[in-house]
C-alpha cells in the first residue's frame, strides 16, 4: 500500500515521467499506455495529491511539481 503523505521531493517535466514510467509497468499494460492516457492519469494525480502542473515557455513540455 503507498503511504498517502509522500510529498513530490523536487519538480519533474511529463516528458522525464512518460519516459520512467512503461519500465515499471507489466508488458502489456506498458505497450497500451499512450501520451493521452498518461495526461489523463496526471490530471487524476494533480487532483488527489495537490500537485501543480504548469507549462514552459516554449510549450514543449509541462512542469511538475507539489503544489
Amino acid at each position: 500500500m503507498l503511504n498517502e503523505s509522500r510529498k513530490i521531493e523536487k519538480a519533474s517535466t511529463f516528458s522525464e515521467l512518460y519516459r520512467k514510467v512503461p519500465p515499471l509497468l507489466p508488458p502489456k499494460m506498458a505497450e497500451n499506455i499512450s501520451c493521452g492516457l498518461a495526461f489523463v492519469a496526471l490530471l487524476h494525480l494533480a487532483n488527489e495529491k495537490c500537485l501543480q502542473i504548469d507549462g514552459v515557455p516554449d510549450l514543449t513540455d509541462l512542469n511538475i511539481k507539489q503544489g
